[in-house]
């Protein structure tokens, strides 16, 4: 935890530049919705803010939602994954949801397949 972090009853905000991130449990679960511009700027502090968040909750299964993502490069893509294979490498389930327009076209132009790595529902 920093300075930048924000704490509320059952929530967490981190801050990650331009990036919000805010975090709680949904029954076993984790959510962690990112909301603002994900980039080169900030993508390291954001790829370890999900790791960070998702290794001390301890949930076996993580939604990232991204239906708050307003910018997103390639780097903030490469944080991303790279966030859901440490995820994956401890085998806690990890699945993007509700992704932002901007986000999937950035996925449909890199090749990957966005079934693969997303779906419209949180739960």
């Amino acid at each position: 935890m920093n300075a930048d972090d924000l704490w509320f009853p059952g929530f967490c905000v981190k801050r990650a530049g331009s990036a919000r991130l805010l975090s709680w449990r949904d029954g076993e679960g984790l959510i962690i919705a990112v909301a603002g511009e994900l980039d080169v700027a900030n993508a390291v502090t954001v790829k370890g803010q999900l790791r960070e968040t998702i290794a001390a909750e301890g949930a076996r299964d993580v939604a990232i939602d991204l239906a708050g993502v307003e910018f997103c490069d390639v780097a903030g893509l490469r944080a991303l994954l790279e966030a859901q294979q440490s995820a994956e490498s401890r085998t806690v389930t990890c699945r993007f949801v509700r992704p932002s327009p901007q986000t999937l076209w950035l996925l449909h132009f890199s090749g990957l397949p966005t079934e693969r790595f997303m779906s419209q529902e949180t739960g």
